[in-house]
Parts: structure tokens; C-alpha cells; sequence
């Protein structure tokens, strides 16, 4: 089965999902925290979602508290639905320990097979990406991040010129003032975005 990328899609409604411990999040609270989010549906009995499950947790690890990782459990092949304890092995095999992960007994997060992913634009909550291709995903997702980043730059000055080169951003200011003071600016996990 081939998987096509979906873009630009409408704005995707408000949705909490709530995980084995009870812990509820859902889709507008993560985008007014301005973070880009990644919903991975995956098999639990799937083998290609066994297979790129530790690059979803490498991943989710290195951009903990700039992009949010929810993992959509459901199962592939095994018709008895998934449990906590089927959830919680697949957290400890994977190293998930930075994922949202929830039982997706209605298959709302299913898509078109498995894996899929999707990736929903903090602002707007558009699906920007759905997928199988988890480095489709994760790439949309740091565009996003890195989009978001240089308009937050450009806010805070708006004489300068925002460029994003190869995962870096430089902000180049204008008519600085003689004897200006130095400004450094950091992103909200203690980043140096600017010196």
C-alpha cells in the first residue's frame, strides 16, 4: 500500500486525549504552548511501527519542550483491542519516555494504515503533514519550529532581516546605535537564538 502525504488540510477540531495515568492533553493546549505536534498512530502488533519506533523516541527525546510527541496506540492485526500494559511495554522497548502515548480505541488517529503520522501546525491547528513517512513528519515538524522561531524574531525586531540556513536562524539588525548594548535572546527551553 502506498502512502500519499496530505497538505494543507483544514483546520482539525479540538481533541483531549487521555493516557493509562489518567493525564489528559489535547490538541489546542499544545499549539497555544506554541509547539508543533506529531500524533504517531501505531500497531502495537505492527513490524514497520516496531522498526521506526526509536527514531519517534530519539526524536521526541532531542525536541522535548519545542515539539510534542503523542503516540496513537491501537492494534494492527490482533482483533482483542490494545491494553496499558501492552502501552507500557511498547513506552520501556522504544525509550518513550518523552511521548504522550494513549490507547486509540476508536481508531480516530488510524489514517490510512500503519504507521501514520500527522503533524498539526501550533497556530492554525492544520494537519500540515499526514503520512506514513515518519521523516516527512519530523522534518515538517521542525520547519514548523523553525518558521515559528524566525516570525517570533522578527516581532521582537522589526527593523531586522530573519534568515533560516541549515537549522540555524540569524537575525541581521539594521541601523544598530553606536554604543548599543549587546542583546542575547533565548527560546523558552534556554537556547541562544541570538547574540
Amino acid at each position: 500500500m502506498c502512502c500519499l502525504p496530505v497538505l494543507g488540510m483544514a483546520q482539525i477540531s479540538d481533541r483531549t486525549e487521555t493516557n493509562c495515568n489518567a493525564e489528559s492533553r489535547s490538541i489546542y493546549e499544545v499549539g497555544a504552548a506554541g509547539r508543533p505536534l506529531i500524533v504517531a498512530s501505531k500497531g502495537l502488533d505492527c513490524s514497520i511501527c516496531m522498526n521506526s519506533a526509536p527514531a519517534v523516541g530519539a526524536f521526541a527525546e532531542s525536541y522535548a519542550g519545542q515539539i510534542e510527541v503523542w503516540g496513537a496506540m491501537a492494534n494492527r492485526y490482533n482483533p482483542v483491542d490494545p491494553t496499558c500494559e501492552g502501552v507500557a511495554a511498547w513506552e520501556s522497548n522504544y525509550d518513550w519516555t518523552n511521548i504522550f502515548t494513549f490507547l486509540d480505541l476508536e481508531e480516530y488517529w488510524f489514517g490510512i494504515g500503519f504507521p501514520t503520522y500527522h503533524v498539526i501546525h501550533p497556530e492554525t491547528h492544520e494537519v500540515v503533514y499526514q503520512g506514513g513517512n515518519w521523516n516527512t513528519a519530523s522534518n515538517t515538524a521542525i520547519s514548523l519550529l523553525e518558521s515559528l522561531s524566525a516570525n517570533d524574531l522578527q516581532a521582537l525586531f522589526p527593523s531586522a532581516t530573519v534568515h533560516a540556513i541549515n537549522d540555524e536562524i540569524y537575525v541581521q539588525i539594521q541601523d544598530r546605535v553606536a554604543g548599543a548594548v549587546d542583546r542575547e535572546v533565548f527560546n523558552i527551553v534556554g537556547q541562544l537564538l541570538v547574540r
